[in-house]
């Protein structure tokens, strides 16, 4: 039998409270054919809530477990530690790595070690989670303009509880019912990607002339002046390139497994991310140079290690003929470019223990990998290309989603065009 009781009172400052507990009284087990108990002592459960409906709700999960023959599991795991372990058991294995890293950061950065003023919402117990631990926290992610990175999260956590429920952890899923701010045309980009930040044109310029004394200088051209995806760059064949037409066609991605009994290497090629991903991408003269001299380099590498060359078709590999990998890149070549380009912060001196007399410097760049595809895209609007080419380039499933992922480039747009009528009319 449940029962839902209203409990009122007066704060020191006079403030009326209001509070709804809900009890729920659980009988043990017992056997469906015999009656017999089959082991569990009584016990009630309950729970406090803001609101009466949230508290009637719980109740009548509470009794729908009881008359299925199942009795609810307390547990005092904190929703951290839930998470933590769904990542790593229900997650790892299931989807791409890149995936599942999302998944990682967006939950790790929220949740288990939350941004300073966040609400400590991974230290709630799974039992005692409500609609408003939640609400919480979604209003201070939309203070500061993150809605886009709230409906990502929410779609982790809801998809977390919803197994919580089938595994009898959780008698409702308290995410179900979360206040969600609805996406706005702010300029966030798509959540999967993480905020972007672009380069100017000046600065895109020095990061080319820099790029051109790496070994990689191609992809870094790929990327920033074909706006790819890092993982549709990784899995591209030479014979995707079109060397008459000055372009290359996107076909696939390069994923990192984590489940090794599935993908003995590590990596494996995936259909792209959506449908329009499948693309035709015109590349710059300059770009397709950078590419012919590239493969000359690559051709070297091959003749150097003979059979030790792992020949995979790829166009970009490391000097074994493997798979670029993202995070090498970024302690390696990128930033190295993004160094010598000037495009970054540095740190004060470090002397590290048994390094003697050297003393470094830490830099950290001012752009992400990603980002090199962000600048394509901005760069291109700016300079007046129509939002239809610019969203084809891309591969993204809609124009709607670039429009809204580049609201910030409209205004200098708009100045532009009003530019182009006074070149038209000249001056009143």
């Amino acid at each position: 039998m449940a029962t839902v009781n209203k409990r009122e009172w007066t704060t020191k400052d006079g403030t009326l409270r209001t509070r709804w507990d809900a009890t729920v009284y659980v009988p043990p087990l017992r056997d469906p054919e015999t009656g017999e108990p089959t082991g569990g002592a009584p016990r009630l459960l309950s729970k406090t809530f803001h609101r009466k409906g949230d508290a009637d709700a719980w109740a009548r999960a509470q009794e729908g477990l009881k008359g299925s023959g199942r009795s609810p599991v307390v547990t005092r795991q904190t929703l951290a530690q839930y998470l933590t372990g769904w990542l790593e058991t229900s997650v790892a294995g299931q989807v791409r790595r890149v995936t599942f890293d999302s998944y990682r950061a967006s939950v790790s950065r929220w949740i288990l070690k939350p941004t300073n003023g966040a609400p400590p919402i991974g230290s709630v117990p799974l039992r005692r989670l409500s609609v408003h631990s939640f609400d919480a926290l979604y209003t201070y992610m939309a203070e500061y303009g993150l809605r886009r990175e709230i409906k990502y999260l929410h779609g982790i956590v809801k998809r977390a509880l919803r197994d919580a429920v089938k595994r009898n952890i959780l008698p409702s899923n308290p995410a179900e019912y979360a206040s969600v701010p609805k996406a706005d045309a702010s300029g966030e980009v798509e959540a999967a990607e993480g905020v972007g930040k672009t380069m100017t044109r000046e600065e895109a310029g020095r990061f080319l002339l820099c790029a051109r004394v790496e070994r990689l200088s191609a992809l870094w051209h790929v990327l920033l002046t074909g706006g790819l995806r890092p993982s549709e760059a990784f899995a591209l064949r030479w014979a995707d390139v079109d060397f008459g037409e000055g372009a290359v066609d996107v076909k696939r991605t390069l994923t990192r497994s984590v489940d090794r009994k599935k993908h003995p290497a590590g990596w494996a090629f995936a259909r792209p991310k959506t449908a329009k991903s499948r693309r035709h991408v015109p590349l710059p003269a300059v770009t397709m140079r950078e590419l012919r001299a590239w493969r000359g380099i690559q051709n070297q590498e091959r003749l150097l290690l003979g059979p030790e060359w792992q020949d995979h078709g790829l166009l970009f590999t490391t000097e074994f003929g493997t798979p670029l990998d993202l995070s090498n890149l970024r302690t390696g070549s990128f930033r190295r470019v993004m160094e010598g380009a000037g495009l970054g912060t540095w740190g004060p001196e470090r002397r590290k223990p048994r390094s003697g007399p050297t003393a470094r410097r830490p830099f950290t760049p001012s752009h992400r990998i990603y980002d090199l595809r962000h600048t394509c895209a901005s760069l291109l609007l700016m300079d007046g290309e129509d939002l239809l080419t610019v969203s084809r380039r891309l591969g993204h499933s809609t124009i709607t989603l670039t429009a809204d992922t580049y609201a910030h480039v409209a205004p200098q747009r708009a100045e532009a065009a009003a530019a182009r009528f006074d070149k038209m009319f000249g001056t009143a």
